[in-house]
């Protein structure tokens, strides 16, 4: 069973040695579910594999507002959520790679 689904999830914002953070705005949003197993393509043709730990929206003053239960216009709420400035981030534990068609894990 070699079938694989391609889902980007983002652009690379952080990483260390055991994992490492993607970002991508809300409305960019396809990720796969909490515990996918997702797979990055380096340049040197290297693969590292991971799996999805964590996904985070971080809050800013409209989600404040939103809690607090002030009433804000639909309008704003509607731009908020497709023109959101702030980053959906996915956290992504690393497990293993590939090098030269050798796989080698963490686990």
């Amino acid at each position: 069973m070699s079938e694989e689904t391609k889902i980007p999830i983002g652009k690379l914002l952080r990483a260390d040695n055991h994992q490492f953070v993607a970002g991508c705005r809300v409305k960019e949003l396809e990720t796969p579910a909490l515990g996918a197993l997702c797979k990055v393509k380096l340049e040197d043709g290297s693969e590292i594999f991971g799996l999805i730990t964590n996904i985070q929206i971080n809050d800013d003053g409209l989600v404040k507002q939103l809690v607090s239960g002030l009433s804000i216009p639909s309008e704003y709420t509607a731009d908020n959520r497709y023109n959101r400035n702030l980053p959906v981030e996915i956290y992504v534990l690393a497990v293993g790679f590939q090098r030269a068609g050798r796989l080698y894990h963490r686990l």
